[in-house]
């Protein structure tokens, strides 16, 4: 994860998220298989949330604060019937919404000990891959909904390609952000404070300029750039 801001960081007030324990977070639900625990009680008690990290990064914009929520999580794939990694991937994501929640939980401690989640309505931007896609044949509606349909967050404006729409023949495919059939990657800004114009997936289709970089995932990603431009409401 890295990000790369013009604007100024307030370095101070970073918060981060890397250590927070996963079985205190609330209703978290461990992997189990066969009917008994997948993990014994050691490792259930030492595994972290965040598979890499989850970070509240504030910025200084046009005089006004926003705050960057940035995090990726595990593919809810590559296990088994445990389902472990897609547990996990619920779970991160479910980070995101407690976070950004009005009644945030306690069980949010960064890895400075500062309990809560996000101070007051706050300006926020959702940044991430964060591998959970609503529709299409990777779909998992139960764990990203729980950002897309959170009261907070402005889900209005959904990116789209020329490229994603011919990758496969169903018509949600012009919201792919990944080679794979899927929409995972996110800029989803507050309601609060901000207003989304437009944006796009840089996904250019045969034949445009470009799309040597990412005919071939060997070349650049399976992932596709997000972007969104996003007006400050100064007087929010």
């Amino acid at each position: 994860m890295l990000l790369l801001s013009r604007y100024a960081i307030d370095t101070d007030t970073v918060r981060t998220f890397q250590q927070l324990p996963w079985h205190t977070q609330t209703d978290a639900v461990a992997p189990t298989l066969k009917g008994q625990a997948f993990y014994d009680q050691q490792t259930w008690q030492a595994a972290r949330l965040s598979s890499k990290s989850f970070w509240d990064i504030p910025l200084v914009v046009a005089d006004q604060r926003l705050h960057i929520l940035a995090s990726h999580p595990t593919p809810p794939v590559f296990d088994g019937p445990e389902d472990r990694n897609g547990l996990r991937n619920y779970a991160e994501i479910k980070l995101l919404a407690d976070y950004i929640a009005s009644d945030a939980p306690a069980y949010l401690v960064d890895d400075k000990g500062q309990v809560g989640g996000l101070r007051g309505a706050g300006r926020f931007v959702i940044l991430g891959d964060l591998n959970a896609a609503p529709q299409g044949p990777k779909a998992r509606p139960a764990a990203i909904n729980q950002v897309l349909n959170h009261p907070k967050v402005d889900s209005s404006v959904a990116p789209q390609s020329k490229g994603g729409a011919e990758s496969a023949t169903e018509p949600y495919a012009k919201y792919y952000t990944a080679s794979w059939q899927a929409r995972a990657d996110y800029v989803l800004p507050s309601k609060h404070g901000l207003r989304p114009l437009g944006g796009g997936v840089y996904w250019p289709s045969k034949g445009e300029p470009g799309y040597e970089l990412v005919r071939d995932r060997k070349l650049s990603s399976d992932h596709r750039l997000v972007w969104l431009d996003v007006q400050i409401l100064t007087n929010e």
